[in-house]
């Protein structure tokens, strides 16, 4: 039988004004502040030797700005045009 492996890699994004406040953004399309940038270079450059096949994220700027920094540094996965974006993958809805 053959053997599949898939390694996962989950990041979650960086930080934006309304977790600096302690908000739920959850739906909310908050763009990151600048210590969200900062962070999401951070782990881009931790991420930049791995090997992506496929890159994802949420349809919210802030996760994909964070998947862009990632690809944008890594060496296997580079162009910020592959990454998937899917509404799935948001944060979940509490409402009001």
């Amino acid at each position: 039988m053959n053997e599949i492996q898939v390694h996962l890699t989950l990041v979650r994004h960086g930080n934006t004004d309304g977790n600096r406040r302690w908000l739920v953004d959850g739906n909310t399309d908050t763009p990151l502040n600048s210590s969200g940038e900062r962070e999401a270079q951070l782990v881009a450059e931790r991420l930049k030797n791995e090997h992506f096949d496929q890159v994802c994220s949420s349809d919210q700027c802030r996760a994909f700005k964070t998947a862009a920094f990632i690809v944008r540094e890594n060496d296997s996965f580079s162009d910020e045009r592959k990454i998937e974006k899917y509404r799935q993958l948001r944060e979940r809805n509490f409402g009001v």
